[in-house]
C-alpha cells in the first residue's frame, strides 16, 4: 500500500541518516585521541631520540634498586649502576649518562680513590675532590649520616655541591650526552686541557 511504501522511504531516509552520522561520529572520534596524543607526549629531542621532558622525571630501569656491594661490581656495572641512580635523583638520561663517563675518566667509579698523592693537596673520590670542594663533600656526608666514601652519598653530593649549582641545572637540561658530558667536564671537573678531556669523556659516557 501507499502507507506502507513512504514507511519504507521514511526507514531508508533515517538508515542513511544513522550510518553518515555513525561515520562522523567515528571520524570524531580519530580526531579527539590525536590531539590528545599531541597533548599528552612530549616533543622529542632529535638530537637523541629517547631524550625526556626536562620537567617529567625520566624512567628507570625494570625494578631498579641501588646496589648494596659496589665492590662486587664490574666497571661497566659500576657505570650502569652511577647512571641508574643519577636519574633516581630526578636527571635526565643524558645528564646521568655525561656525568657517569666523566666519572670514569676522573676515578674508574673508585669512589675511595685517592690521586696525586704526591701533591701537598690530594684529590678524592669519584670526581677527584681537592681543597674546599672536598671539605665540603665531608661536610656533606656528616649531613647525611654517611662516611664520605660512601658511593650513593658521592653521586647525590655531585648534584647538591655549594657553588656549582647553576651548572648542574644546565647539565640536567642538555639535550644530548655531548652536551651534558662536555658541560660536565669544562665547568664541574674544570680539567687542564678541558676542550681535548670533553671530547674523551663524551666517549666514555653510555
Amino acid at each position: 500500500t501507499k502507507d506502507t511504501e513512504e514507511l519504507k522511504k521514511k526507514d531508508k531516509e533515517l538508515w542513511e541518516k544513522y550510518t553518515t552520522l555513525e561515520k562522523e561520529i567515528k571520524k570524531l572520534t580519530q580526531q579527539i585521541n590525536e590531539l590528545k596524543g599531541k597533548w599528552q607526549t612530549p616533543e622529542k629531542d632529535e638530537t637523541h631520540p629517547t631524550s625526556p621532558n626536562v620537567n617529567e622525571k625520566p624512567l628507570l630501569a625494570n625494578n631498579y634498586k641501588p646496589s648494596t656491594n659496589i665492590e662486587s661490581l664490574s666497571l661497566d656495572e659500576k657505570a650502569i649502576e652511577a647512571t641508574q641512580y643519577l636519574i633516581n635523583l630526578w636527571c635526565s638520561r643524558e645528564a646521568a649518562s655525561g656525568i657517569a663517563g666523566n666519572i670514569q675518566q676522573e676515578s674508574n667509579f673508585n669512589a675511595n680513590a685517592i690521586w696525586d698523592k704526591t701533591l701537598k693537596d690530594n684529590a678524592y673520590g669519584l670526581c677527584q675532590w681537592r681543597g674546599t670542594r672536598f671539605e665540603n663533600l665531608k661536610k656533606f656526608a656528616t649531613k647525611e649520616w654517611k662516611e664520605w666514601t660512601d658511593f650513593h652519598l658521592q653521586l647525590k653530593y655531585i648534584l647538591n655541591e655549594p657553588g656549582y649549582e647553576n651548572v648542574i641545572e644546565r647539565v640536567k637540561r642538555s639535550k644530548s650526552i655531548d652536551e651534558a658530558a662536555t658541560i660536565f667536564c669544562t665547568e664541574y671537573e674544570i680539567p687542564a686541557n678541558k676542550e681535548q678531556k670533553a671530547k674523551e669523556r663524551t666517549s666514555l659516557a653510555i
